[in-house]
């Protein structure tokens, strides 16, 4: 089952990283199946942010799939803290 998982950043972030780092994020959530491999699609320029979505693959949906979208957004959100990426908000 695919996975979708929308993340906003601000304009001014550096977009090569913040996709690095979703991407990183994404394969480290063990449920998160290696092949097919995550991806990062740039979504659309928003009003207040750039947006993403990190597509991601899991084998057992019956155990949950929005508990498999905490755990991608919590590592993204670590790993954006520890280098400077601001999430906006209006």
């Amino acid at each position: 089952v695919r996975i979708q998982v929308p993340v906003g950043v601000s304009y001014n972030a550096d977009l090569h990283l913040v996709e690095e780092l979703m991407l990183q994020s994404a394969k480290a959530v063990p449920r998160v199946l290696a092949t097919p491999a995550p991806a990062v699609w740039l979504h659309e320029f928003g009003d207040n942010s750039v947006n993403f979505i990190i597509q991601c693959w899991i084998m057992d949906p019956e155990e949950g799939v929005g508990n498999v979208r905490s755990e991608v957004l919590k590592k993204v959100w670590r790993a954006f803290q520890e280098n400077g990426i601001e999430i906006p908000f209006p």
